[in-house]
């Protein structure tokens, strides 16, 4: 068998199939291995280490809150497999470890080799569940643009979000932290999603409403034009040590402030949070994600601190709170 060399998560909780999948990688010593002990870990480690491919417990893989894990496997084109116990150690059959031609190093070989996912059966939760999306974005007064900054967990708090969104949503842009390119599956993973158009962030891209614009693994900062109908890429160096950065974002909307809603989700660090506070003070409507509902409370928290919050809320809560801020009074008159 050829030496492995990748990056692997590997998901499981402590038990004989962790023991037993330890035991037959150590014969593999070129993996880099990342193990998490419960699915929260394991999307979170995904994001953070980007591995080009991962194991799971085939009991962790059959929860419910899976769906959230696989989605993100879906959106970073990432390759993975179930486990089942070894025999002797649980439920079921599965491959005992052996000193040379290992079964099982062969299938996570093949694993690293193949272009595609595999996994337990069962329905995809990114099958797209809605009907009727116009071509192309309807004309007339653009009321607020929505502007959203992610980080470490924005990816289902996005999906949460975003399937609040109608057809005819507010102009929306996005700058999730995600490994480099990555933004072009997520943005059709999001786009399979809800009901309005997402697009990856590109050059002198139209923003109108129906529109949902992703800056994410771009390694471009992603800036809006001063009237905000449109949006451009520009520089690479990191700011609050990301590219794109939420701040990035944030400080070019400032110009058309008071028509604009701000919005900070989960994620680590605190990379939006003045802007943030700089589009409060100009006139924007500024939301963030609580503590609760947070996987990291740290740029919201960030945020908080400083007083750049209107207010917050919680996850299932946002959706619906952002569509709202969207549709208030810009100069009087109330946004369409």
């Amino acid at each position: 068998m050829p030496r492995l060399t990748a990056r692997l998560l590997v998901a499981m909780p402590d038990g004989p199939l962790r023991a037993w999948t330890q035991a037959a990688l150590a014969a593999a010593p070129g993996l880099e291995l990342h193990h998490a002990r419960t699915l929260r870990e394991a999307y979170n480690l995904t994001e953070e280490v980007e591995p080009r491919a991962a194991l799971v417990a085939g009991a962790m893989a059959a929860l419910p809150e899976f769906n959230a894990l696989r989605m993100l496997f879906d959106a970073i084109g990432l390759r993975w497999m179930t486990v089942s116990d070894p025999v002797g150690a649980g439920q079921g059959p599965g491959l005992r470890p052996t000193p040379a031609g290992d079964p099982f190093l062969d299938r996570i070989s093949a694993l690293l080799r193949s272009g595609s996912t595999t996994g337990a059966p069962g329905p995809r939760s990114t099958e797209r569940s809605v009907a009727g999306r116009p071509g192309a974005a309807p004309q007339g007064s653009v009321g607020r643009t929505v502007l959203i900054g992610a980080s470490t967990g924005g990816i289902e708090a996005l999906l949460t979000i975003l399937r609040n969104f109608p057809a005819a949503c507010p102009p929306t842009v996005i700058t999730q932290h995600t490994g480099l390119g990555y933004g072009a599956s997520l943005a059709d993973l999001l786009d399979r999603n809800c009901a309005a158009r997402v697009v990856p962030a590109s050059e002198s891209l139209q923003i109108g409403p129906g529109q949902i614009v992703l800056a994410g693994g771009t390694g471009r900062h992603f800036e809006l034009e001063p009237d905000g109908r449109r949006g451009r890429l520009t520089g690479s160096q990191p700011v609050c040590g990301h590219c794109p950065s939420v701040d990035v974002m944030f400080r070019s909307a400032l110009p058309i402030a008071q028509r604009a809603v701000g919005v900070l989700l989960t994620g680590m660090g605190d990379d939006g949070a003045a802007a943030l506070l700089e589009l409060r003070r100009a006139g924007a409507r500024t939301l963030g994600q609580d503590e609760a509902s947070s996987v990291v409370y740290g740029m919201p928290r960030a945020a908080a601190r400083i007083g750049a919050l209107t207010r917050q809320a919680a996850l299932e809560a946002l959706g619906p709170a952002i569509l709202s801020d969207a549709a208030a009074p810009v100069d009087g008159r109330q946004a369409s």
